[in-house]
């Protein structure tokens, strides 16, 4: 496992026990073990493992794609760290200020990358998507431009030329997904705003629908999105009513264990960018394992 930097609730402590998990395989982590680390440690090492355990088990029953086995008794990961870039890319942003070496300075660069990530997950989870205003997504740098070329994928009308268009990078829409269900107008779409950092919360109302009603002729209203890659865990009652507050904010909320729920292998994206970010994350954690 890797050392704890600080003293975590149950859902950091979570996060730090899958990024052990990723580490140590294919040996398993036992609940013993993690009691035994905190009893070094933290006061209440019991209390504090079994809420860790509890919160595991949680996203367990949340998350199809979830890549670790559970039981009352350890965790382990399935398959080898790179097999779960799916879970493990998300994972390493939600965690990066855990260690020095680990921490995110270039946002941009990693705010393009969640967004493609984000990109190729909703490609499966929607059935189609674009990215929009990212060096990844293909269309041009000009807003009215790029909303001319993004009309004629998604089967859309393009309103008239916007007289703040220039001053639009991406009117606060990361991505465009759509589920057709034959060639004709009338679609489900999303446009979704993705969100890296912990600031996540205070992002759901960059998407104003009043302004791409005007942009786009949308034969059906679009619902917006918002993901981000921490895994939010119902750990309370305040959870849920928090979680439906920022979805009445935001529309559809993605966090971590419903982005996951996609195959990087069947992607048609060029995703080597994610991959290599990880692997250095990875790379500078391993600085940080222990043993027991």
């Amino acid at each position: 496992m890797i050392e704890m930097p600080f003293e975590p609730d149950a859902v950091i402590g979570a996060d730090w026990l899958e990024l052990s998990c990723f580490l140590d395989y294919p040996t398993p982590i036992s609940k013993i073990a993690v009691e035994g680390y905190f009893d070094l440690e933290f006061a209440e090492p019991e209390l504090l493992s079994s809420d860790i355990f509890r919160h595991i088990e949680w996203r367990k029953a949340m998350s199809p794609n979830y890549p670790f086995y559970v039981s009352d008794a350890a965790i382990h990961s399935k398959s080898g760290v790179y097999s779960a870039m799916e879970y493990l890319f998300p994972l390493l942003l939600s965690t990066h200020d855990f260690y020095q070496e680990t921490r995110i300075l270039n946002w941009s660069q990693v705010g393009d990358l969640f967004e493609l990530f984000c990109t190729a997950s909703m490609t499966q989870l929607v059935g189609n998507a674009v990215l929009i205003g990212n060096k990844f997504g293909g269309f041009s740098r000009r807003f009215d431009k790029c909303l001319e070329e993004m009309c004629n994928v998604i089967n859309e009308r393009k309103g008239p030329p916007h007289p703040k268009a220039n001053d639009f990078q991406d009117a606060g829409v990361d991505i465009v997904a759509w589920r057709k269900f034959d060639k004709r107008k009338g679609q489900i779409v999303l446009l979704v705003q993705c969100a890296s950092g912990m600031n996540w919360r205070k992002k759901g109302g960059d998407i104003k629908p009043k302004l791409w009603n005007e942009l786009v002729f949308w034969t059906v209203d679009p619902i917006k999105a918002l993901t981000f890659p921490y895994a939010f865990d119902f750990d309370s009652p305040e959870a849920e009513e928090d979680w439906s507050f920022y979805a009445y904010d935001s529309g559809l909320l993605f966090d971590r264990l419903r982005l996951s729920n996609f195959k990087m292998s069947e992607c048609k994206l060029n995703l080597d960018p994610i991959r290599e970010w990880a692997k250095k994350q990875m790379g500078a954690l391993k600085s940080h394992q222990i043993a027991l």
